[in-house]
């Protein structure tokens, strides 16, 4: 997956009040700082994508997970 679609997958998801987001098995490299507008998330995986190297601040907005 790459990092553009990881974008529209959150602009998608702010659309449509997304509460669960599954990126497991991707080699994503890093989440958008626009993550954290998602404030209905509950779940959200990251299962082994070991190329994440950084999470932003704003994922500390996201107060439901």
């Amino acid at each position: 997956m790459y990092n553009s679609e990881i974008e529209a997958i959150i602009d998608e998801s702010l659309k449509q009040d997304f509460r669960i987001l599954d990126f497991s098995n991707n080699p994503i490299t890093y989440l958008p700082d626009s993550i954290g507008q998602l404030s209905n998330l509950t779940h959200l995986c990251l299962a082994n994508n070991l190329l994440i190297t950084y999470l932003p601040d704003s994922i500390s907005q996201l107060t439901n997970l």
